[in-house]
C-alpha cells in the first residue's frame, strides 16, 4: 500500500560550514566623465610628458584554466567538462584539469562518481563563469554536501531495517537506496522526498532537507 503523508523532521546540527562561492564574475571597468557638468576641461598633457596610464586589458583572447572540484572543503577527484553559452562541449577531463580555452562565459559540470565522496553521485553545474584573457585562471567547482543520518520512527519506536529510497521532489527517479544505519551519509543538500518501505508496505514521505555544511540526524515519523 502506497500512502501519502509528511514527515516529522527533527534536525539536529551539530557541525555547520560554509557553501562554496563560484568565481567571482569580472567587469571592465570604466572611466569617469571628465566633462561632467560642473567640471573643468582638463588640460593636454605638456609636450614631450610620459603617458602614465595603465593600458586596457584585452578583452578578447586566449585563455588557460585550472579547474578543482571540492567537497566540504576538500578537493576531490571528478570529471569536469566546459561547456560555451550553447551549452556545447569546449573541453573535458578529469580533475584537476588543465585547459586552453578562448576567453569569454561559460557554464562548468562537476561529476562525482565516488559514492564515498557523495553517496547520489552527483552532477553539479556552474553557470556563469567568467574567463578573461591570460592565466593560468584557477577555478573552483563547490558541490555542496549534507551529512544525514536517517531513522524510522512508528508509534514512538524505531522501526528495524527499513528500506529508504530518496527522490528529488516531483521526481520517481531514485537518488539514493540504502537501509539505514549507525553512520552518517555523505549526500548533496537540498530537498527530498522518500519512499519508506516496511515489509510489504511502502508509505511515501515529503519534506525532507538536508542542509549545506551540517550533520543531521533525522527521525522519519510515520503516522499510519
Amino acid at each position: 500500500m502506497r500512502t501519502l503523508i509528511w514527515a516529522t523532521l527533527v534536525m539536529s546540527i551539530s557541525a555547520c560550514g560554509g557553501g562554496g562561492s563560484p568565481p567571482p564574475a569580472t567587469a571592465n571597468d570604466q572611466a569617469g566623465d571628465p566633462y561632467a557638468e560642473g567640471g573643468e576641461t582638463p588640460a593636454p598633457p605638456a609636450e614631450g610628458q610620459a603617458n602614465e596610464a595603465t593600458p586596457a586589458q584585452p578583452e578578447a583572447g586566449p585563455a588557460s584554466v585550472m579547474v578543482r572540484i571540492k567537497v566540504g572543503g576538500s578537493e576531490v577527484s571528478g570529471h569536469v567538462r566546459i561547456l560555451d553559452e550553447s551549452d556545447a562541449m569546449v573541453s573535458e577531463g578529469d580533475s584537476p584539469y588543465s585547459a586552453r580555452i578562448a576567453s569569454g562565459t561559460y557554464t562548468l559540470t562537476a561529476q562525482i562518481s565516488d559514492e564515498s565522496i557523495l553517496v547520489d553521485r552527483p552532477t553539479h553545474r556552474s553557470e556563469g563563469v567568467e574567463v578573461r584573457p591570460g592565466g593560468p585562471h584557477e577555478i573552483v567547482v563547490d558541490v555542496p554536501r549534507a551529512q544525514v543520518r536517517l531513522t524510522v520512527v512508528r508509534g514512538g519506536r524505531a522501526v528495524r531495517n527499513p528500506e529508504i529510497t530518496l527522490m528529488r521532489p516531483g521526481s520517481t527517479e531514485p537518488v539514493f537506496r540504502f537501509r539505514p544505519g549507525a553512520a552518517h551519509i555523505p549526500i548533496s543538500a537540498g530537498r527530498y522526498e522518500a519512499d519508506v518501505k516496511m515489509g510489504t508496505q511502502v508509505i511515501h514521505v515529503t519534506g525532507i532537507t538536508f542542509m549545506e555544511g551540517a550533520t543531521q540526524d533525522i527521525p522519519i515519523e510515520i503516522t499510519q
